[in-house]
């Protein structure tokens, strides 16, 4: 599995991430994380889409739908800066799976639209996620599938209410 950095990939052997059975809140958050973020980027090489960073995938491509978004949204969206935003948003333009054009409402500003490449690597991801849903309940059962999933949704509004409690720093 390759786990994106900054500007490398590294190789990561997820199977040793989730062998301890003493793992802290964090570090078993995290460790899901890596399985989860390899096995959909691993699944997404694997169907042809090799010519991105998994951080292009979670960051710019997830986030968009049929209407655009600007640079600045994304970044707000992610927690991840401006500048990096820009920098992932032109490697998938030049792969085609994104096109930019100016901002009407803001003159420096670029939307970002998705392209049908860019259409068509999301709905493989979605699959890939619904195959890893489906997974889940059958190891655990649909029942403890739900109260892990609601546990996560409860941690994630923790993050949410305290984003929205600071101000914003103009991402």
């Amino acid at each position: 599995m390759l786990v994106d950095g900054s500007r490398f990939c590294q190789r990561v052997d997820y199977t040793r991430l989730v062998s301890s059975s003493e793992l802290s809140l964090a570090g078993a958050l995290s460790r899901a994380f890596a399985v989860v973020y390899g096995l959909i980027a691993d699944g997404l090489r694997e169907d042809g889409f090799r010519d991105h960073s998994p951080a292009q995938g979670v960051n710019v491509l997830r986030n968009l739908g049929e209407e655009p978004r600007s640079v600045g949204r994304l970044a707000s969206m992610t927690g991840v800066s401006k500048q990096a935003i820009s920098r992932q948003v032109a490697g998938l333009e030049r792969a085609g799976y994104v096109r930019t054009e100016p901002d009407p409402a803001d003159g420096r500003g670029r939307l970002v639209h998705l392209t049908d490449r860019g259409r068509e690597e999301r709905e493989v991801a979605q699959e890939r996620v619904a195959r890893l849903r489906e997974r889940l309940e059958r190891e655990l059962g649909p029942d403890e599938t739900e109260t892990f999933l609601r546990g996560l949704e409860v941690i994630i509004g923790w993050g949410d209410r305290e984003k929205a409690a600071k101000p914003d720093r103009g991402t």
